[in-house]
């Protein structure tokens, strides 16, 4: 299963817990930002948090792909810990899943530019 949180509000650990109480399992594929920086103050949620955060994705063994809202610094404390679990795409991609092909992925799947 896929899952697009889109711009995570309301935070991806709760919508992953939400899911995995709706089905019973963890999504193979997340898409969607973490919304680990607010722009209109210019700052990154907590490292700590942010640590905490990658150790809980981690564990779901899912593979993520997020987004500029998560933030630069927070994304790479979140590599850190999730390594080739995590990786980042920008909205000038296209993202092109091959479910087929997706099915045994471990890492991160293919990004296409568009412009």
């Amino acid at each position: 299963m896929i899952l697009v949180a889109g711009c995570a509000h309301n935070g991806i650990v709760n919508i992953l817990e939400n899911f995995y109480q709706r089905k019973g399992c963890f999504p193979r594929l997340v898409i969607g930002g973490f919304h680990l920086y607010n722009h209109s103050c210019d700052q990154t949620e907590n490292p700590k948090i942010v640590k905490e955060i990658g150790q809980f994705l981690k564990e779901t063994n899912s593979t993520y792909l997020t987004c500029h809202c998560t933030g630069v610094d927070a994304f790479h404390q979140l590599k850190e810990t999730m390594g080739n679990k995590l990786c980042i795409y920008q909205p000038v991609l296209a993202l092109v899943i091959n479910y087929k092909k997706f099915r045994g992925v471990t890492g991160c799947i293919g990004l296409k530019r568009v412009l």
